[in-house]
């Protein structure tokens, strides 16, 4: 008897152009808030360790926002859709941002308006993030990693534009920069197609768990986590002063901008490739993967001695921080129970981004100050040190579990 094939299942093109393009504005405003920060804000006269608690803030916002934010839309979740949680945090970050920009405010009013930055900036992305998830759980299948992969393209181009505004026209025009791409990043949210409710998977497969349920049965998530946290420590330490790094192997504003082009050109690969490449290892080997490839990426950075050794370095971002991200809303759908998707990426955003960026900040801005850039980069390497063991051990948990799992289920 002739089998009957399946039918091929249709792409949705359009759908995961409009889904790109809104990761790659999102990119863009992540760039013009990062690339320059502690050269703008030196410019309105703040010191290393001011710009540290300046950032610091603006992380611990963050951290504090999403536990906020997550408990509204679980309590709010049928009258409260992932568009309007986005749409929301891109209109108070573009006015935010303008006030900033024409406001030159003190050490409070700067404190304040980049803890906004983090309420809004770094809060929206597990909600961009999590949007894939619900559209590919309706059947219009988003290829994640390809529209990270247009994010990556996207801080590339904006490095290169940033830096040349800065040498044409000052180092404020960062912010003019920042608030067009805001106002874009919020009009392609717009052009979105209705996301599916957040509570539909609720009704199938049970209560949305706390966070310290999710911390008690998940012991690798948790270690995960906590791994995280250490691997965005250094990233913090190493991206927050990489102006001072590019200077001391004797580049300025133009080769800053090939440096953090080099960066994301180097996201490509594994954004384009991973999928792929999760058929063939397990997602949480790839995690692992990322955080040793962080660790040498750091050590070389160290060592550099000129601009070209310094962009060779960032070859090791392939499997870095870019397959971080694409690996990491994989392994939630892995890793945690369906109906807890959304609030387990905004754990990921909570301790990477905010946890992360609160302690890197601070960090570095006392180390910067008081030792100067090697010491910071030393720190750096030996912190992602620490967070390879943690993250094997928890590697080591959760495979366990699954085997264990699996025997059961043979039972």
């Amino acid at each position: 008897m002739k089998q009957i094939s399946k039918p091929k299942e249709k792409i949705d093109w359009n759908l995961n152009i409009r889904y790109g393009m809104l990761q790659a504005c999102y990119w863009f405003v992540t760039a013009s808030t990062m690339v320059y920060v502690v050269a703008l804000l030196r410019d309105r006269g703040f010191t290393s360790a001011g710009i540290g608690e300046i950032l610091a803030a603006k992380y611990l916002a963050a951290v504090v926002s999403q536990f906020v934010l997550s408990y509204i839309v679980d309590k709010l979740a049928r009258k409260i859709s992932l568009k309007m949680v986005i749409y929301f945090l891109s209109g108070l970050c573009a006015i935010v941002t303008f006030l900033f920009w024409q406001i030159h405010m003190g050490y409070i009013g700067t404190m304040i308006c980049y803890a906004l930055f983090g309420c809004t900036i770094n809060g929206v992305y597990p909600y961009i993030n999590a949007m894939a998830t619900k559209y590919t759980k309706a059947g219009r299948k988003v290829y994640y990693s390809y529209a990270r992969g247009a994010g990556s393209v996207m801080w590339g181009i904006s490095s290169v534009i940033i830096s040349w505004s800065v040498e044409s026209f000052g180092i404020e025009s960062v912010l003019v920069i920042q608030l067009i791409m805001v106002l874009l990043q919020l009009a392609c949210a717009i052009m979105m197609d209705k996301v599916p409710p957040m509570v539909e998977t609720e009704k199938k497969a049970g209560q949305v768990h706390s966070y310290g349920y999710l911390f008690r049965h998940y012991p690798g998530y948790t270690l995960f986590l906590i791994a995280s946290v250490c691997m965005f420590i250094a990233n913090n330490l190493l991206s927050t002063y990489m102006v001072d790094i590019v200077s001391r192997v004797g580049g300025g504003n133009p080769e800053l901008g090939y440096v953090e082009m080099a960066l994301a050109i180097f996201e490509l690969p594994p954004a384009v490739l991973f999928v792929t490449l999760s058929k063939k290892l397990n997602v949480r080997i790839i995690l692992f993967i990322s955080i040793v490839s962080t660790f040498i990426q750091i050590v070389l950075t160290l060592f550099a001695g000129s601009v070209q050794m310094l962009i060779f370095a960032q070859v090791f971002q392939i499997f870095g921080v870019g397959m971080y991200w694409a690996a990491s809303v994989y392994y939630v759908s892995q890793e945690i129970p369906e109906q807890d998707w959304v609030k387990g990426q905004a754990l990921i955003n909570i301790c990477s981004l905010g946890m992360g960026g609160v302690v890197g900040s601070l960090l570095s801005g006392r180390i910067m100050e008081c030792f100067g850039l090697t010491r910071t980069l030393q720190c750096s390497a030996g912190i992602v040190a620490i967070g390879i063991v943690i993250m094997f051990a928890g590697m080591r948990i959760s495979m366990n579990a699954e085997k264990r799992k699996k025997q059961k289920q043979e039972e």
